[in-house]
């Protein structure tokens, strides 16, 4: 009697102490390891895992910084200097007038060829921009192989910064200068897949044209599509301006039935299409509101496809409303304290030239006229502009503008080609290592698998290599190697050799620690599946998931060996120890 009473008691303790763990772990799952990153490591049927963005959870080993400022990349695709002191003529009167050349205090001219010296497209302009990398034209934020994806300045400040983010084109949304900031894919030609990984990438706010494209399919299925995300969803100017003051997440897709991106500037119906000033405005409210600093890319793509047709009226207006989205940036900028801007373009198009003008400056566009008059106004200017396209209708390599304004230093870095634009932000957000090269291979002679990387870190912080390796037989390697970075911007490392058993198949990478800000930036997934032929099949995919905490795959504390085997198998122990008394 007195047994089964001790025994009633141990019980009811154990299960109301499994209870009380299970209250104060509400996010614990039996079935999935949390990785300190903040992504799911689900368990597949061997012991390798899978990185899987969890858009649910905070990504952040640091804790919410205000003090972070907001970034803010405004990219005018096509846009050359022309196009700029053309704009600012019809609009201002004068060569040099708009807000950039009057307040910004960073300004140079830079290289926008690929990494084949040719002429980029909007697809390898962009990664440039995004990455800091040179790639060929048509990839999405990848290599010129198309193996390894690189990590975006987007991707940086969400994943390892906490930012919330944005992006807003007048493209598709879908369209390769957007994606080359949240997606990754071989080709730009893969719409519904890079629609897909914006979707789903955890951005707060996706603004721009694609409503009637195939995999869209109109206004119910827009939004139906963005609910399943989490987002606010608006298909037209009414609905924005009733959505963005209350939304958390804001899905806006924009555009017609023949071309799915927004509407030229000139051709816009102002009372069902948004401007890109329009949606830059709901932008900046729902980024401002989520306590946490903010990344905003916003395109002016239709400068671009101005460019392409020659067209002259449609040119200058689109830069013109990029510009006033400028001004509203600035103004932003200003009474916020705490944001650095980026102005630029990924090529110019079309090899616009200014060759001859005469204007009377009496009669400039301005406020208190109708949006009808001062276009009236600003026709009759361009009329007296004597221009040339010497680019055939296509992109050139005429040097664009950097414009570069904030609340931080861009340094003494040299803008002279796009991907210096990625390195001049870094260095105003005080510098984080990123990695440029990364490998891992397996030396058939002697059966080890190798690993090498390059990080260029501006500021020499990164200290530390660990590299992970899970077999499917169930035993895993993890090593960290220790460096101290001397005054070479550039640290080439080798790893140790590992033996590795080449009939086994196994999942792999590598991480960087920074010292200054005690995280590790993962840069590197591949899944090695051994093969009976001589040859191997080495996949390497681009699973790179942002900073990791010491260690690969290590929970703060196993709530789960405790509560459902340690505990169950004490309880065992007890009553076989007192059978044994008895």
């Amino acid at each position: 009697m007195q047994m089964t009473t001790w025994r009633k008691i141990t019980v009811n303790a154990l299960v109301g102490l499994t209870l009380l763990l299970m209250l104060v772990t509400p996010n614990l799952s039996m079935a999935t390891l949390v990785h300190p990153r903040g992504y799911s490591l689900g368990m597949e049927s061997s012991m390798a895992c899978s990185l899987i963005p969890d858009s649910k959870k905070s990504t952040s080993l640091l804790p919410m910084q205000q003090s972070m400022p907001n970034v803010i990349y405004l990219i005018g695709d096509g846009m050359g200097p022309e196009y700029l002191k053309i704009a600012s003529l019809i609009e201002y009167g004068i060569e040099n007038g708009t807000i950039m050349d009057l307040k910004f205090p960073y300004h140079s001219l830079y290289d926008t060829r690929n990494i084949l010296n040719e002429t980029t497209d909007s697809a390898a302009g962009g990664t440039a921009l995004a990455t800091g990398h040179l790639t060929i034209n048509e990839r999405i934020s990848m290599d010129r192989q198309g193996k390894i994806s690189f990590k975006t300045i987007l991707e940086y400040l969400v994943d390892d910064y906490n930012y919330s983010a944005g992006l807003v084109t007048t493209d598709e949304l879908y369209g390769a200068t957007p994606a080359t900031f949240a997606a990754h894919v071989t080709s730009r030609d893969k719409k519904s897949e890079i629609f897909n990984q914006l979707l789903t990438r955890g951005l707060d706010v996706l603004l721009g044209g694609g409503l009637h494209s195939p995999f869209v399919g109109g206004e119910s299925r827009a939004k139906k599509i963005g609910n399943a995300q989490g987002f606010d969803v608006a298909t037209n100017l009414t609905e924005l301006e009733a959505i963005y003051p209350s939304a958390r997440r804001l899905l806006g897709l924009f555009g017609g039935t023949r071309k799915y991106s927004l509407p030229f500037e000139i051709d816009r119906n102002v009372t069902s299409e948004p401007s890109l000033l329009d949606m830059t405005k709901a932008a900046l409210d729902v980024l401002s509101r989520t306590g946490k600093p903010f990344f905003l890319m916003v395109e002016g793509a239709r400068i671009d496809h101005a460019g392409h047709q020659s067209n002259l009226t449609r040119a200058v207006l689109e830069t013109i409303m990029f510009e006033k989205v400028a001004r509203l940036i600035f103004s932003f900028a200003k009474q916020n304290n705490n944001t650095i801007v980026i102005v630029g373009a990924d090529h110019e198009t079309g090899g616009l030239h200014l060759l001859d003008y005469t204007l009377d400056n009496t009669n400039l566009p301005r406020k208190g006229l109708t949006r009808e008059d001062n276009n009236t106004i600003r026709l009759k200017r361009i009329q007296n502009l004597t221009i040339s396209w010497s680019g055939s209708g296509g992109h050139t390599n005429t040097l664009v503008s950097f414009y570069g304004f904030g609340s931080a230093s861009f340094g003494t870095l040299n803008v002279s080609r796009t991907p210096d634009i990625f390195w001049a932000v870094n260095v105003a957000l005080g510098k984080f290592p990123v990695i440029m090269k990364h490998e891992f291979f397996v030396d058939k002679e002697t059966s080890m698998l190798k690993s090498s990387l390059t990080v260029k870190d501006l500021d020499k912080s990164w200290n530390r290599v660990t590299i992970h390796v899970e077999y499917d037989n169930g035993s895993v390697f993890s090593q960290q190697f220790n460096f101290t970075p001397d005054a070479m911007v550039t640290e080439e490392v080798t790893l140790d050799p590992i033996s590795v058993d080449l009939a086994a198949n196994f999942t792999a990478w590598m991480s960087i620690s920074d010292a200054a800000l005690s995280v590790e930036i993962t840069s590197l997934r591949f899944r090695y599946l051994a093969s009976t032929e001589t040859t191997f099949s080495l996949s390497t995919s681009s699973e790179t998931s942002g900073a990791a905490s010491s260690g690969a795959i290590t929970p703060s504390f196993d709530w789960f060996t405790l509560v459902f085997i340690v505990m169950p198998f004490s309880v065992v122990l007890l009553r076989t120890k007192k059978r044994k008394e008895k």
